[in-house]
């Protein structure tokens, strides 16, 4: 990934905790994103699925009794099933990524004031 785009998307980005040290990162959306995709914003999973970038702090005792403490990496299929199983994490995750929509939505209208 180009670096100036790494750096663009952890700009956008927050970490959330949904259980005592396991967080989801996730980021605002991008305003063109709706427009390409606009299947985005239809569901609450959603959102939350293409908005979430990474985790820390899963183990596979996250995904099913008798797993052991084996970090598990962030990828979108196994997340996909973990978070549709985690409804109690839904508005958390949604929360913050509309924090980071309102925030950037209040820097651009400041913007045009200037």
């Amino acid at each position: 990934m180009n670096p100036l785009i790494q750096k663009f998307r952890q700009s956008i980005q927050t970490r959330v905790e949904v259980a005592p040290g396991k967080y989801i990162s996730v980021r605002r959306p991008l305003l063109g994103e709706f427009v390409e995709t606009p299947e985005i914003g239809k569901t609450l999973i959603s959102l939350i699925l293409h908005c979430s970038e990474s985790w820390d702090g899963f183990t596979e005792q996250d995904f099913y009794p008798g797993g052991d403490a084996t970090p598990v990496p962030f990828e979108k299929e196994i997340y996909s099933w973990w978070l549709k199983d985690h409804q109690d994490h839904w508005e958390k995750l949604a929360k913050a990524i509309n924090d980071q929509s309102a925030e950037h939505q209040s820097k651009v209208e400041e913007a045009k004031k200037k």
